[in-house]
């Protein structure tokens, strides 16, 4: 692989930048608004990626991890520089990724995991101007985003469709800004992409059953969009800088 990576919306637990690494990435750049990474959730994506190498250095990888996870015995605020030195992953928090001062077209790939649909609409046009920006030519960003009603995650008595039955104005009493949801649909992040200068390479859904629409009375904020759309609830846009 051996190629640069930068990642926006890191979370908590690195296991992307981690995944990325042990599979040949060269050098991986991840950032985010606010600093949430945790040391214990990182040991655990360790942990996890050692019971479950499956690199094509396969060896070299679990000593890899098991020489981290001794570290972990005396690791107390230290979680980066094991990041930076084992896995040549840097951690940049916080750090607003539309304007991150990168250099332009120093990176191969952009990835974005359920992130996205916590930015609002004018946040994301900026940062996917940066992305490609850059990106170099020809260079790749992956994007999966979540459409659910992330309130459904730990209330199964909520449908993942709820959030499109609200107004904007009622939507606001709900969408707290440290839970924040854009109800955004996937025909606005292609404009959004194609618009910062990216072409759709790929694009895979996980669809819903139009049955479970059938008891929600949509806002008509969401009338504009075709019915399988809505039921759309995953995508994961693959698209490539335009050169």
């Amino acid at each position: 692989m051996k190629q640069f990576f930068f990642e926006f919306g890191t979370g908590w637990d690195m296991f992307a930048p981690i995944g990325f690494s042990l599979n040949g990435a060269k050098k991986y750049i991840t950032v985010d608004i606010n600093r949430y990474v945790h040391p214990e959730l990182v040991k655990n994506t360790i942990e996890v990626y050692k019971r479950n190498v499956r690199c094509d250095n396969g060896i070299q990888s679990n000593a890899k991890l098991e020489r981290c996870l001794g570290r972990f015995v005396k690791l107390t605020d230290k979680v980066e520089d094991l990041l930076r030195e084992e896995f040549a992953v840097e951690y940049v928090a916080p750090l607003d990724a539309g304007n991150t001062n990168f250099e332009s077209n120093s990176f191969d790939y952009v990835i974005s995991n359920v992130t996205l649909e916590h930015i609002p609409y004018k946040d994301i046009e900026r940062i996917f101007g940066e992305c490609n920006r850059i990106l170099k030519p020809g260079g790749l960003i992956s994007a999966t985003v979540d459409y659910s009603d992330h309130f459904a995650h730990s209330d199964p008595n909520i449908s993942v469709f709820n959030y499109i039955k609200y107004s904007d104005l009622e939507w606001e009493k709900y969408n707290s800004s440290i839970h924040f949801q854009n109800r955004l649909k996937r025909s606005d992040y292609i404009k959004l992409l194609t618009n910062s200068g990216f072409e759709i390479v790929n694009l895979f859904s996980i669809v819903s059953k139009e049955n479970e629409l059938k008891d929600i009375k949509l806002d008509k904020k969401f009338a504009k969009y075709p019915l399988e759309e809505l039921l759309v609830t995953h995508d994961h846009f693959l698209a490539r800088k335009k050169v």
